[in-house]
C-alpha cells in the first residue's frame, strides 16, 4: 500500500519533470536541449513497463532496451560540462562498452534479470558524477552552484544510484528473511526516483533563471 502511494507520486514527479521541461525547452543551454527528450522517454519507458506489468507479462526487457539509451543520455551531459580530455574518451568507451554489454546481455543471456544491467549503468554514472565534482572542486573559476544546472543533475544522479546500490544490495536477502520489511525496502526505491526528478526540475529551472 505505501509502495503504491510513493509510485504514484514518483509519476507525479516524473511528469512534472516533463511538463517543466517542454514548457521551458527554447529557453535551455544547447547543453541541456536534450534534457526534456530524454525526461520524455523515460516516462515512455515507465508507462510502457507498468502496462505489461498489469498483465501479468515479464517487462525488464523494456528496461534493458532503454539501458543504453539512458545511459548516453546522462553520461553525456556531463561530457558536455567536463573538461579534461582524458576523462571525455573514458566517457566515449564507457558508453561504447555498455552497448556491446547490453547486446550481449539481451541477445545471448536473455532478460529474466536486468540487475546486472542496472548496477553497472549505475556504477558508471557514480563514478563520472565524482569526477565532475573533482574537477569543479579543482576549478579556480567562481561558480554559482545554485544556477549550475548540471550540478543539479549531478547531486540528483549520484544520490539517486548510490541509494538503488544500497536497496538492490538488501532486498532479496531480506525479503527471504521478513517479506514485509523487504517490500517496505523497496518502497525506498520510488523515493529516491522522486529526490532524482526533483533535481532534474531544479535543473531546468535554474537554467530558466539565469536566462531570464
Amino acid at each position: 500500500m505505501i509502495n503504491n502511494i510513493f509510485i504514484c507520486f514518483y509519476f507525479i514527479s516524473l511528469i512534472t519533470a516533463n511538463i517543466i521541461g517542454i514548457l521551458n525547452i527554447k529557453k535551455l543551454k544547447e547543453t541541456l536541449k536534450f534534457l526534456p527528450v530524454y525526461l520524455m522517454l523515460t516516462l515512455l519507458v515507465d508507462l510502457c513497463s507498468e502496462y505489461i506489468d498489469y498483465f501479468g507479462e515479464n517487462c525488464q526487457y523494456v528496461y534493458i532496451i532503454f539501458a543504453p539509451i539512458e545511459y548516453f543520455f546522462i553520461s553525456f551531459f556531463f561530457y558536455q560540462y567536463i573538461n579534461n580530455q582524458t576523462i571525455k574518451y573514458g566517457i566515449i568507451f564507457s558508453q561504447i562498452f555498455y552497448f556491446l554489454i547490453c547486446l550481449w546481455y539481451f541477445f545471448i543471456l536473455g532478460f529474466t534479470k536486468h540487475y546486472f544491467i542496472f548496477n553497472l549503468r549505475g556504477f558508471f554514472i557514480i563514478i563520472i558524477t565524482l569526477l565532475y565534482f573533482k574537477e569543479l572542486y579543482s576549478t579556480k573559476e567562481v561558480i554559482n552552484l545554485k544556477n549550475e544546472s548540471i550540478f543539479w543533475i549531478g547531486i540528483g544522479n549520484l544520490f539517486f544510484w548510490t541509494g538503488t546500490f544500497f536497496t538492490v544490495a538488501l532486498i532479496t536477502p531480506i525479503r527471504n528473511i521478513d517479506p514485509q520489511m523487504g517490500d517496505l525496502l523497496y518502497s525506498i526505491n520510488p523515493i529516491l526516483n522522486i529526490f532524482l526528478y526533483s533535481m532534474f526540475t531544479k535543473a531546468i529551472l535554474c537554467n530558466k533563471q539565469v536566462y531570464q
